[in-house]
């Protein structure tokens, strides 16, 4: 690829909108529109590269699941390193426990899931936590045998919300056999 077109690199800093802190572990994905991706993870100090890319136009993706997904321009140029530093928007995290209304014991395996598709599983403490976009969900906590049970709440970027459920357990009807 590189004979046809020539290369480039392309590198940056991965920091946090709000504090400026580096960001370790954000996958980043140059989509380049000759066809092809290439993908790299930021260190500890939120630094990335691609040190060999074919020279043209790059869509840039920023991905990491306590941040805003954030997609950015670039251009790669022969023998020329290119940064691209950025800034990701922090999510804001939802957590809580998901319990048995009855008895209030924990509900290990519970499923919590908002509107938008985000989902978490409940642990033998019937916790759970999801980071969320900046907005007001509905979200739902349910687990077999169970009614599930949704509440509306309202996630800050950047803050933490807690929503516990109780959730009661389904009745079945078994009749009574007529002798």
């Amino acid at each position: 690829i590189g004979m046809c077109s020539g290369v480039g690199q392309l590198d940056g800093t991965v920091t946090d909108g709000v504090t400026t802190d580096p960001i370790e572990g954000v996958s980043v994905t140059a989509d380049w529109s000759g066809g092809g991706s290439w993908m790299e993870t930021t260190d500890v100090t939120g630094y990335y590269t691609f040190t060999v890319l074919p020279v043209g136009d790059y869509a840039v993706t920023f991905e990491h699941p306590m941040y805003t997904t954030l997609v950015e321009a670039a251009v790669v140029v022969t023998d020329t390193l290119t940064t691209l530093d950025v800034e990701l928007t922090p999510r804001g995290l939802l957590f809580g426990y998901v319990t048995d209304a009855d008895n209030g014991f924990a509900l290990e395996g519970a499923t919590v899931e908002a509107d938008d598709g985000t989902t978490a599983t409940t642990d033998a403490d019937g916790y759970y936590e999801m980071y969320l976009d900046e907005g007001t969900y509905d979200v739902t906590a349910s687990m077999q045998d169970y009614a599930p049970e949704t509440a509306t709440v309202d996630i800050i970027s950047g803050g933490t919300t807690q929503q516990d459920f109780a959730l009661l357990a389904a009745v079945t009807f078994v009749p009574t056999p007529v002798h």
